[in-house]
């Protein structure tokens, strides 16, 4: 215990004592034949010294160690700004396929809560990435269509600032391949709060509304040991998906490593020729058990892509989000990474 829970107990204790005493005619110069009033008064002094007290007590423990820390475990790779480089001896450039929105909504998340933004969590490509940009889509002998501008740098009149927009074949979702989804869900105690767990289960339910007959949905839970909450369902039984999605309750450590194992067999059981077939993690990435670090959790997807099966990573929460792992994880296992907030 403190020593200023301890001040404040004690002098509660000294007040209670000092009143009980009073009206049992005992001790403080009061006789038995003190008045009610008069006791209520003599409690009444004695607690306003107690709060007295520990006010100053207060102080003297803010000055000495300063305000409380507040408890925030988030973690993010260093990003190292890119150097110059003149065209003239470097006049290629390298353009990710890949469209994560993370970073984003991470930051809106920071600024409308008031926070300082850590500058290792802004990915200026996710940033552009998070919106959809009205370019033409490519002809039928084109990978992807490249739409460019060019303009004038507004705070350097010597520069210009060149745009380059590329643009893939858009999906014809009407007309789209099946999909072997597994929802693999982090279900540890850091999960446990509103908008973790239960914005998992929002955005699970949605996506689940969306399933056709065709579609294969397999659950994978994972907190101190996985667990196969459902196997190989079809998309048309939304009503068996949705209550399992909505039975889903957090509690113990997390072994992640253990629930992308599960998550990878099951898709692998139940894959789809030419179809998606995809694993989508649903985590804050505070994983404890098996495999926890970058390296390893890298290597483990890398291997595991091998079988065809995909890993997209969906980010919830704040506080411990481990923004570092989740990017490894889907940019390794030919993925996206995007945050959900509340």
């Amino acid at each position: 215990m403190k020593r200023g829970k301890q001040l404040t107990i004690g002098l509660l204790m000294c007040a209670l004592l000092a009143g009980l005493l009073s009206g049992c005619g005992a001790g403080g110069g009061k006789t038995a034949s003190a008045t009610e009033a008069e006791v209520k008064a003599e409690a009444g002094s004695y607690a306003s010294e107690t709060m007295a007290a520990q006010s100053q007590w207060d102080g003297a423990v803010m000055e000495a160690e300063g305000p409380p820390l507040s408890h925030n475990t988030e973690e993010y790779n260093y990003i190292a700004e890119n150097a110059f480089l003149a065209v003239a001896n470097a006049p290629l450039s390298t353009f990710a396929a890949d469209v994560d929105t993370a970073s984003y909504a991470n930051l809106r998340r920071k600024i409308l809560e008031g926070n300082e933004v850590p500058a290792d969590a802004v990915r200026i490509e996710e940033m552009l990435n998070y919106f959809t940009y009205d370019y033409p889509e490519p002809t039928e002998d084109e990978p992807f269509s490249v739409t460019t501008y060019i303009g004038d740098c507004p705070w350097n009149e010597n520069h210009k600032l060149l745009q380059i927009g590329l643009q893939a074949e858009k999906p014809d979702l009407e007309n789209q391949k099946p999909s072997n989804l597994v929802f693999l869900i982090d279900v540890s105690g850091s999960m446990e709060s509103a908008d973790k767990l239960g914005l998992v289960k929002r955005a699970f339910l949605l996506l689940t509304e969306n399933l056709r007959p065709e579609d294969t949905v397999s659950i994978v839970t994972y907190a101190s040991s996985d667990t196969v909450v459902l196997d190989g369902v079809s998309g048309e039984e939304k009503a068996a998906i949705m209550t399992a999605i909505e039975n889903l309750t957090a509690g113990g450590s997390t072994d992640g490593s253990k629930g992308i194992e599960t998550a990878y067999r099951l898709s692998e059981e139940h894959f789809q020729k030419d179809g998606n077939n995809r694993v989508i993690l649903a985590t804050d990435g505070d994983l404890n058990l098996g495999l926890t670090s970058e390296g390893d959790l890298t290597r483990l997807i890398q291997k595991k892509k091998e079988s065809g099966v995909f890993l997209s990573v969906m980010g919830f929460g704040t506080g411990n989000i481990k923004d570092n792992k989740m990017e490894a994880l889907a940019d390794n296992g030919n993925g996206q990474y995007a945050t959900w907030t509340a």
